[in-house]
């Protein structure tokens, strides 16, 4: 007798449990009375790395849903942004009128300080600052939300196959439990009325999505040349904008300073 395959029904299925597939595991699940399922191919959330920042209107939505004071507490607020641009006589110089600082770089390239500007544009925020927080910790505070909701990740999980039905429901979405020990296990067929396409996987390759690919939706985007290196360190420097976001340019390459968490900063190295 064959094997028949499990079949569940839900109302929502989010595929792909990034910061967006989570956003929106929790706004269904906060608002009660709809069937929310979410699955993503990783074998566990992620711990480190990733994004590294919330901007203020962000933050504002996240207040909504009991979210903000958590990022707040554990984040880095970034206030100001400074610019450095090449110079012709070498070394860091920074001049304005509260203060005089001088930092030098032993390597050949060279810039000197431009300018140093709120880390915002939006007037009206109720949060004058973003966030500098690696999305680890952006994840943990969803899923412990979800958790008061009864709601979780199903992980490891991959989607195989969608079918859609003539009412343009969905009339099936195979998915494969990758750590399944059994073929009973190993497949499933959930029957949504909504899925949810949150797998975009945003990489210095390019963004891939399973769910976009299945129905033939283009990504239409531009693409550059340039390669950046990213590190996530705890410095041991006297640089004066080390604690705040910071762009360098000098003749040899460029670097982006991100304040993080926990005394840690991201360097974005121009390769």
């Amino acid at each position: 007798m064959p094997l028949q395959t499990p079949e569940s029904f839900v109302d929502v299925l989010i595929i792909g449990a990034g910061p967006a597939g989570l956003m929106c595991a929790n706004a269904l699940a906060v608002a009660g009375g709809i069937k929310v399922r979410i699955i993503d191919q990783r074998p566990s959330k992620i711990s480190v790395g990733h994004v590294d920042r919330l901007h203020p209107r962000t933050i504002e939505v996240l207040q909504s849903y009991g979210l903000a004071e958590r990022m707040l507490r554990e984040g880095s607020r970034m206030y100001m942004c400074s610019f450095y641009n090449p110079s012709h006589t070498g070394g860091i110089k920074v001049k304005d009128a509260k203060f005089h600082y001088c930092w030098s770089l032993k390597a050949s390239a060279s810039s000197k300080f431009t300018t140093r500007i709120p880390d915002m544009t939006v007037a009206a925020a109720r949060f004058p600052f973003k966030i500098g927080l690696h999305q680890g910790a952006i994840e943990d505070a969803f899923l412990d939300s979800m958790a008061q909701h009864n709601l979780k990740v199903d992980w490891p999980v991959k989607p195989l196959a969608i079918e859609l039905s003539q009412g343009c429901m969905f009339e099936g979405v195979t998915l494969a439990h990758l750590d399944g020990a059994t073929d009973v296990e190993k497949l499933e067929v959930v029957h949504a009325k909504y899925v949810v396409g949150a797998d975009e996987d945003a990489s210095f390759e390019g963004a891939h999505s399973w769910v976009r690919k299945a129905f033939g939706i283009t990504m239409d985007r531009d693409q550059t040349n340039y390669v950046w290196g990213v590190v996530d360190m705890v410095p041991d420097t006297d640089f004066l904008d080390i604690r705040h976001r910071a762009a360098i340019h000098s003749t040899n390459g460029s670097l982006m300073i991100i304040p993080c968490e926990s005394e840690k900063v991201r360097l974005y190295v121009q390769l």
